[in-house]
């Protein structure tokens, strides 16, 4: 998997600098990357081969995105890995999500990486204020408020790009901070345990 994946990262700094605006091209790409890393490695690298089947049709295409136009590609595509080829319709289709987009990585995460606490994360922005907090803020290395803000925001936005409808507005900086600051007393002195957990854990 190593080596695909190195070889993947070859395919997407060639074609990277051919195929993207020089103006959107850093923001888009930073973007991503963060918004890619939230998932486990087996979607991270699930979408990295979509997007190296859709750059390849991408630079050599001549026309629409059709059976006609892209099979003989695919016949001189060098596999991604060990599993058979994509057929031509599951390129085309990822190639209009990936452009739909502005060509950012995330809308190729395969859609079952999509699923789970649906009913709860479009309903309320709750759950990424907690995830948030335990994976940013509630942690022994004490990082700041702004960090887990970051954290928080990102996460919203990278849902709000697949949901069809009902965004979710995210909390302003003031809002999130002032809830960390009412949490219980308990989560207040998180980071004192974790601290005194840790020095245990090594002593």
């Amino acid at each position: 998997m190593n080596k695909s994946v190195d070889l993947f990262k070859d395919e997407v700094d060639e074609l990277g600098a051919e195929s993207l605006d020089a103006n959107h091209n850093v923001k888009t790409a930073i973007h991503a990357s963060k918004s890619l890393e939230m998932h486990s490695e087996a979607i991270q690298y699930e979408t990295k081969k979509r997007l190296y089947y859709v750059r390849f049709i991408q630079k050599r295409i001549d026309g629409g995105w059709t059976q006609k136009n892209i099979e003989p590609l695919l016949a001189l595509l060098t596999p991604y890995d060990n599993s058979p080829k994509p057929k031509w319709r599951a390129i085309a289709s990822w190639y209009s999500k990936y452009r739909k987009s502005n060509f950012c990585i995330t809308a190729l995460i395969p859609s079952l990486a999509k699923k789970g606490n649906r009913t709860l994360k479009n309903n309320s922005g709750d759950f990424y204020f907690n995830k948030a907090l335990e994976d940013k803020y509630l942690r022994k290395e004490r990082p700041s408020v702004a960090t887990a803000y970051r954290y928080y925001c990102d996460l919203i936005q990278l849902e709000n790009m697949r949901l069809v409808s009902g965004a979710i507005v995210p909390l302003s900086y003031t809002g999130f901070n002032a809830r960390i600051k009412r949490l219980s007393p308990m989560k207040s002195n998180w980071h004192a345990l974790v601290g005194v957990m840790y020095k245990k854990s090594i002593s």
